[in-house]
């Protein structure tokens, strides 16, 4: 698999996985199960805010372009 098209399909499932929290905050609320509305709101903010944060991918490598290896 071309390395692009692996790092595209994985942000696709991390989107999803972000949805499915939504989703689980947005049952616990409904079911007044309010610990677990906390705590998946926790998990919503610290996956949101990683995805803002290592906008260009989080590796170990210093490199001159993005993620995909494309110059700036």
């Amino acid at each position: 698999m071309n390395s692009k098209i692996g790092v595209r399909f994985i942000e696709l499932l991390l989107g999803i996985h972000v949805w499915i929290h939504i989703a689980e905050f947005l049952a616990a609320v409904y079911e007044a199960a309010y610990i677990t509305a906390s705590i998946a709101a926790i998990g919503i903010f610290t996956f949101v805010a990683a995805a803002i944060f290592l906008e260009n991918g989080h590796n170990h490598k210093k490199t001159l372009g993005d993620s995909y290896g494309n110059k700036n």
